[in-house]
C-alpha cells in the first residue's frame, strides 16, 4: 500500500524555496513545521510558481500521483517574480500563476490567515456561504483565481477554527 506522502515549501523576502522534499516522515515534517518563521515579505507569486513546479515534477515522476496544494496566506503580495517591490505586478504576478494552476488542474486548498478576513454569520451551510464583492479579500479572489476551496482561519476563540468560504 502506497502512503501518502508530504512536501512543504515556504516563500519569503524574495524567493521560494522547499523546507521537505516529499516524504512519507510525517515527524520530520512536524519538526519542520514548528521551525517555521512566519512574517516578513511575501514572494507570492514565487512560492505558487515553486509549488506549481513541484506537483508538475512528482506528476511526472509517478503519473499516479495526486498532488494537493494547500496554501496559507493572507493572499497579500509584495514582491513580483522578478523580485523587485512594485504596486501592482506582485498581485499581477500572483493571480497569473494562480490561473495557471488553476489551468493544469492541480487541486488546491487556500486557508486565508488574514485575520480581518470576514467570517460567515448566516445560518447557511458552509458550501452555499459565498462572500460579497465588499467582503472579498485578497486571499479569496486568489482562491478564484486558483479554483480552490476557500476557507478563512478563524479567530483562535471561534467555535470551529476553518470556516468555509
Amino acid at each position: 500500500e502506497k502512503r501518502d506522502r508530504v512536501a512543504m515549501l515556504v516563500f519569503r523576502f524574495a524567493q521560494g524555496r522547499i523546507v521537505l522534499p516529499p516524504t512519507r516522515n510525517f515527524m520530520h515534517a512536524r519538526k519542520v513545521i514548528d521551525e517555521l518563521y512566519v512574517g516578513g515579505c511575501t514572494p507570492l507569486a514565487t512560492g505558487l510558481l515553486e509549488g506549481l513546479r513541484l506537483a508538475e515534477t512528482e506528476r511526472m515522476r509517478d503519473p499516479t500521483v495526486r498532488p494537493l496544494l494547500i496554501i496559507l496566506t493572507d493572499g497579500l503580495a509584495n514582491i513580483d517574480l522578478s523580485g523587485n517591490m512594485r504596486s501592482i505586478t506582485p498581485q499581477r504576478d500572483a493571480l497569473h500563476i494562480a490561473q495557471e494552476i488553476a489551468t493544469r488542474q492541480i487541486p488546491t486548498v487556500l486557508i486565508d490567515t488574514n485575520p480581518y478576513a470576514p467570517i460567515p454569520t448566516s445560518a447557511q451551510s458552509p458550501v452555499e456561504d459565498k462572500l460579497s464583492e465588499t467582503e472579498a479579500t485578497p486571499g479569496h479572489d486568489l482562491a478564484l483565481a486558483l479554483d480552490a476551496d476557500y476557507y478563512r482561519l478563524s479567530p483562535p476563540y471561534a467555535a470551529m477554527l476553518l470556516q468555509r468560504g
